[in-house]
């Protein structure tokens, strides 16, 4: 008689198992490597090993249900595929000397056979894993070795668990870079309150013109979720614009991660100069429900020589800001991208709707 194999079901990670895991592969990486840069090649590494242990997970359950192993690949039957030959376990046994190539062309081989949707997401300029003096061959070696020690398919890891433990290493780096932490992230109790505050709601189409990691749409999901259930979040409709192209992809990563199909992201362009979203084909700014934003503070290079003639888009009605300072810009594309009946929540650095205004005595203010 044969005997009976009995295997464990899969265990779930915590969260703080989770969370732990992610910052030790931060800490892999530190040391040699510039901060800007190794965040972009955890940000791929962890993006990578995700979608390909789901995948793989989801090949497993069609080919069972199906009876047919050869259908279950069909990439009609998935959100996402990775091509055979670059799937994790192949890349990982690559020889030491070749790893940095395989991983280069592994990314691009996903992107490929995902268009347009990983467009620019693995393989773009600010990450090269063939660059020796960037990331050294050895530290490369010990992050595949460890993000490979464990499985993160939706078995270990539900969509959930996955977007905090993202959102929580998105913070770490935040803490480490400092003043210029600004540029990507927002505190997340800042966001939440910022949520709870313009109170998004189910078919409420909402925009952060100044995306950095997309935390502030990411609030306004849960907030959607706490209020009206989880099936109302699939109502939601977010739009993105964030110029630094590294931080645009990690707000993208960062949606997927979190489950979220329905949002459109503008190219990694200056939102004040080339606002993206706008009305058909016209210079018209579309307009929101909700917009939520924590825009660049007191931005010298804001564009005022290209609006000193006047601005295409019909924002300034409301008086040209100064010349070293662009808050008051921000908050006009604001005020002309609002429905009538919409909301928006903006954090400004203080003096926006003052700075660079003339002197005036007491009789001429009209006030004290």
């Amino acid at each position: 008689m044969a005997e009976i194999i009995k295997t464990r079901p899969q265990r779930r990670l915590t969260q703080a198992e989770l969370d732990s895991f992610l910052e030790k592969a931060a800490d892999l990486l530190r040391g040699g490597v510039d901060h800007s840069e190794f965040r972009g090649y955890v940000f791929a590494l962890l993006f990578y090993k995700r979608i390909n242990d789901v995948y793989l997970e989801n090949v497993a359950a069609l080919a069972k249900e199906l009876s047919d192993a050869e259908l279950a690949r069909d990439p009609r039957m998935h959100d996402f595929v990775v091509p055979e030959d670059s799937t994790w376990e192949n890349i990982a046994r690559t020889t030491e000397r070749e790893l940095g190539t395989a991983l280069n062309d592994a990314m691009r081989a996903i992107e490929r056979a995902n268009e347009p949707k990983f467009d620019g997401i693995l393989a773009n300029t600010t990450v090269d894993f063939n660059a020796q003096d960037r990331l050294p061959r050895g530290k490369l070696v010990r992050i595949i070795n460890h993000f490979g020690s464990l499985p993160l398919n939706h078995a270990s890891v539900p969509d959930d668990l996955f977007g905090n433990a993202y959102e929580y290493l998105i913070r770490n780096f935040a803490s480490r870079a400092g003043k210029s932490s600004g540029e990507f992230y927002t505190p997340k109790e800042i966001a939440y309150l910022m949520a709870e505050i313009v109170e998004p709601q189910p078919g409420h189409h909402i925009c952060d013109w100044a995306a950095g990691s997309g935390g502030l749409l990411l609030q306004c999901r849960n907030y959607v979720e706490r209020h009206f259930g989880r099936k109302e979040t699939d109502r939601l409709f977010f739009y993105m614009q964030e110029n630094n192209p590294s931080t645009a992809n990690i707000a993208r990563i960062n949606m997927f991660l979190h489950g979220v199909r329905s949002f459109q992201q503008a190219p990694p362009i200056d939102s004040v100069r080339a606002p993206h979203f706008r009305e058909g084909q016209t210079r018209r700014l579309r307009q929101f429900d909700r917009i939520v934003m924590n825009p660049p503070f007191s931005l010298e290079d804001w564009g005022y020589g290209d609006f000193v003639g006047g601005d295409p888009y019909d924002r300034l009605t409301f008086g040209m800001p100064p010349r070293d300072n662009g808050d008051y810009a921000w908050l006009q594309q604001v005020v002309k991208s609002l429905k009538p009946t919409g909301r928006s929540i903006v954090v400004m650095s203080q003096g926006v709707l003052f700075r660079g205004q003339p002197e005036q005595t007491e009789e001429e203010d009209g006030r004290n």
